[in-house]
């Protein structure tokens, strides 16, 4: 029989259940399927039946995030700072003035994403031919995680590219 919980206290309840290191990688979890459903309702842009998913997904993202800020203490935190970029954001706009400043940010972004997302590919790279002149600290998955996530983030960000007729340069780059 399941135990009557106020309601405030069922994150807590479910967060202490299961524990910091769970809630975190189930978290991940989450957010990539959060990337995925918003990737396909990208791409089928027609496709009513995607908007429910998408839906589902930022409310599981939403209860892993109260979830996790409970389990690390830092809701108060999380909210200033939350308060701090809303506000930065905002003088941002107020600031930028021309729409060809957002498209050069916008292309500096993609730039910066395609070159780290190349170097962590070539690095990879160099350790299954045992060439890495360090030892990684991480476990070999956790770096195809993140290249997984680097990968739908580019994508995302050349979907939108084409979409807000901004030209990038999508050449691979070894470098």
């Amino acid at each position: 029989m399941i135990e009557i919980i106020e309601e405030e206290n069922v994150i807590e309840y479910i967060a202490d259940s299961y524990g910091l290191f769970h809630q975190e990688l189930q978290l991940i979890q989450e957010m990539s399927e959060l990337t995925q459903a918003i990737t396909k309702t990208m791409l089928c842009i027609n496709d009513e039946s995607l908007k429910g998913n998408v839906d589902e997904e930022i409310a599981d993202v939403e209860i892993m995030l109260e979830q996790v800020k409970y389990l690390r203490g830092n809701q108060d935190n999380v909210e200033q700072i939350k308060s701090q970029k809303i506000d930065r954001q905002l003088r941002r706009i107020k600031d930028a003035g021309r729409e060809a400043d957002w498209k050069e940010i916008f292309k500096a972004e993609y730039d910066q994403l395609k070159i780290r997302y190349f170097g962590l590919m070539n690095m990879c790279g160099k350790w299954d031919r045992n060439e890495l002149n360090f030892e990684p600290t991480c476990p070999r998955g956790t770096y195809e995680l993140q290249l997984e996530a680097m990968g739908n983030y580019m994508t995302i960000l050349e979907m939108r590219a084409i979409m807000e007729g901004i030209e990038l340069d999508t050449t691979a780059s070894t470098n």
